[in-house]
């Protein structure tokens, strides 16, 4: 096939990770050509194949050897099969591994119904989500197609570093130098606190009490009062509910409440029982000011009010409303 006949696919191009041996790779193909055929569907869309595919563009090898493998136009199907392929052919670390399971995940949860045991499903067809657990179909399906064990559990432990580790943590995984319960641990507190205790310690036990007693310290840190707490007086949690006339507050003593939230009648027609919602303007704005008049004299002398308006309200009172 010519290499100008091929239409790449962002989101599939996008799926693949980086191949560390590209330059040993492409060294090989110089010297003995494309061995192994790229996979293309009926369309000529590429599917799998894209380190091979940049290679040739480089190397100017204008005609590919191919194949057509027979997947479902669905977008997901396609990046689905590319995914198990690249699982399959290439041998990746444990995270690159869970995070190539992350986008089939991706895949298999926009999916919804279907059957797990109806022995109908087959890879590169777009179906269903199949029962059971999206991260458990996701990581015996990496297991099925690397020969190593990935269960469940372990797919959300290694997602949780994926997600969480700063990038020397995940490196210090992939070369062996921590273990997997220390990356994990890490993975609880901050990026620049992670690089900060793995730049000292790479024993397991002292990441891991490093990491107690960090998230100690921020446990602290949110139970101390912010400066807008420790400004306010004493507030008793004491709660006492009145069923009166705001207009009337007299009940109240002066300068005894800390915050008045009043959504007032807004005189547009709403049904309240037996008020009048449709009062002459001037009648409604005599009415509010004797409920604000009274709101501001129970209040402390530092205080917050809320009052909410209906948006018609400037225009169907701007001449009136003078509070």
């Amino acid at each position: 096939m010519k290499l100008s006949e091929i239409k790449l696919i962002d989101e599939i191009q996008a799926d693949c990770p980086e191949n560390n041996q590209y330059e040993a790779i492409k060294s090989d193909i110089a010297k003995r050509g494309i061995q192994d055929p790229v996979k293309v569907n009926k369309h000529h869309q590429l599917l799998v194949g894209y380190t091979r595919y940049r290679i040739a563009f480089e190397l100017g090898i204008d005609d590919i050897p191919h194949v057509v493998v027979n997947v479902d136009d669905d977008l997901g199907a396609l990046r689905e099969y590319a995914i198990l392929d690249n699982l399959y052919r290439r041998h990746f670390s444990e995270l690159q591994l869970v995070e190539q399971g992350m986008k089939l995940e991706e895949i298999y949860k926009g999916r919804q119904g279907g059957d797990r045991k109806s022995g109908d499903f087959q890879e590169g067809q777009s179906v269903p989500l199949e029962k059971g657990k999206t991260r458990d179909l996701v990581a015996e399906k990496i297991s099925k197609e690397t020969g190593r064990n990935m269960s469940g559990k372990k797919f959300d432990r290694l997602k949780k570093i994926s997600t969480n580790a700063a990038p020397e943590v995940k490196e210090k995984l992939t070369e062996g130098e921590i273990t997997q319960e220390a990356a994990l641990s890490l993975s609880d507190v901050k990026l620049e606190v992670q690089q900060e205790i793995i730049s000292k310690t790479k024993e397991t036990k002292g990441i891991k009490s490093a990491v107690k007693k960090e998230k100690a310290k921020e446990k602290a840190k949110l139970n101390q009062p912010t400066p807008v707490q420790q400004s306010l007086p004493e507030i008793h949690s004491d709660i006492e509910i009145f069923c009166k006339d705001a207009r009337d507050l007299s009940f109240i003593k002066d300068e005894s409440v800390h915050l008045v939230i009043t959504s007032p009648p807004y005189n547009v027609g709403i049904e309240y029982g037996e008020h009048d919602d449709e009062m002459p303007a001037i009648t409604w704005t005599l009415m509010l000011r004797k409920v604000l008049k009274e709101c501001a004299r129970v209040m402390v002398w530092v205080r917050a009010s809320l009052l909410l308006f209906q948006r018609l309200l400037a225009g169907l009172h701007q001449k009136s409303l003078y509070l």
